[in-house]
């Protein structure tokens, strides 16, 4: 018994532990989202002291210390060359630093590993400039590491780079119409996403994800549905997406965006609260207050409303939803005051002019009550027509 006891208090332990990095590490993403860089960094050091095995936050900090610190960066990697994407790292630090032997070695391991890059790529990259003049660098290059469809994903970048879309797509339709392979099918979907082309582009996201099982197809899926205004399909690949990868912040933004519009509130909740947990964000708070309207709990909404404004106070449908719920509260004064900040940017709103000049009707304000009532009238509001008629004349 004594010994299950134990077992129960290392799993509980280990279980805080786990969780504890994961809190850090979403707060990292969650800087790293908003740019700033000095809090990324203090949180990086922080998983690092406290997390001296972890590999994603480690690795993170070997990328803050490439800059200024090359050796010890350079130190960090080398440790985690299971992660093939470290050794194109430790090329670029090796050439910026002129040892083109230890430079050319790593990106030689690199592209024996992966054809994710085409050789035309590297010459674009400024670590490499120098790089290009030596011995070590014609050897490398001589060295057949592309692959067909890599040839067909370059050059179909190069014209979209161009806004030459008409060539990109016709190189990838006709590479397609021979052979199926995923990058190119994501390529094609990327750029017919963009033209806004949002159902075929979800095709193309699915051929590429039923050939190879990567995330990133099922965001973009996901992007493409809610692009389109498929809010409660979007959300099932969402949540796929989402179970895998849950540092993606701007997902968890659109996750959240996507089930209020489908009407999945206490989802659209989830994402919301998740996402501002580490990031304030006058959206998402207006979202939260929106969805405790819905739930009847209007002090709630009150003060995720009141949080938009204080965020984005030039949004004016943030006054126009915090106005409804004063009005609930009986709160007219001020209830007044936020639909007439609404109303300075959408005058002819003809529902809340009524609510206004009810307002003004409660606060035994007769003339203005009867002015709003007129231009709503003018706008064919029954309700308001009806008390202009039984007040004002």
């Amino acid at each position: 018994m004594r010994a299950l006891f134990l077992l129960v208090l290392i799993f509980f332990f280990q279980l805080s532990l786990f969780a504890q990095q994961d809190s850090i590490s979403k707060k990292i993403y969650a800087y790293l989202y908003i740019q700033e860089m000095d809090s990324a960094f203090k949180y990086v050091k922080l998983g690092v002291e406290y997390y001296p095995q972890n590999e994603k936050i480690n690795c993170l900090y070997a990328d803050f210390l490439a800059k200024k610190k090359p050796r010890l960066a350079i130190d960090i990697y080398t440790q985690y060359q299971n992660n093939n994407e470290n050794n194109f790292k430790l090329a670029k630090l090796y050439g910026l630093m002129s040892k083109f032997d230890s430079c050319a070695y790593y990106l030689n391991q690199y592209l024996n590993l992966t054809h994710n890059l085409s050789q035309s790529v590297f010459y674009s990259v400024p670590e490499f400039q120098n790089f290009q003049k030596t011995t070590y660098w014609r050897e490398l290059m001589s060295k057949d590491y592309d692959l067909p469809y890599q040839k067909v994903v370059f050059d179909a970048q190069f014209f979209a780079k161009q806004s030459n879309f008409d060539k990109a797509l016709s190189i990838l339709d006709d590479y397609l119409s021979k052979s199926k392979q995923h990058q190119v099918f994501a390529l094609r979907a990327k750029l017919l996403k963009n033209q806004k082309e949002y159902n075929s582009a979800f095709n193309d996201y699915q051929r590429a994800y039923n050939i190879f099982s990567d995330i990133d197809y099922l965001r973009g899926m996901a992007e493409c549905l809610f692009l389109d205004e498929k809010y409660k399909k979007a959300n099932v690949y969402f949540d796929r997406y989402l179970s895998k990868e849950k540092y993606d912040f701007n997902s968890v933004k659109l996750a959240s965006f996507s089930a209020f519009n489908a009407k999945q509130y206490k989802t659209a909740k989830q994402y919301a609260l998740e996402f501002l947990h580490y990031i304030s964000n006058d959206t998402l708070n207006a979202i939260m207050g929106q969805v405790y309207i819905k739930e009847e709990n209007y002090l709630s909404a009150l003060k995720y409303l009141s949080l938009a404004i204080r965020q984005n106070p030039y949004n004016s449908v943030y006054y126009r939803n915090r106005a409804l719920v004063y009005y609930r509260f009986e709160n007219y004064k001020v209830a007044d005051m936020d639909f007439t900040l609404y109303l300075d940017y959408t005058p002819k709103d003809a529902e809340v002019l009524y609510k206004r000049g009810m307002c003004r009707f409660y606060n035994n304000e007769m003339s203005r009550a009867c002015k709003d009532w007129r231009s709503a009238s003018n706008e064919f509001n029954i309700d308001a027509a009806k008390m202009y008629k039984k007040y004002c004349k």
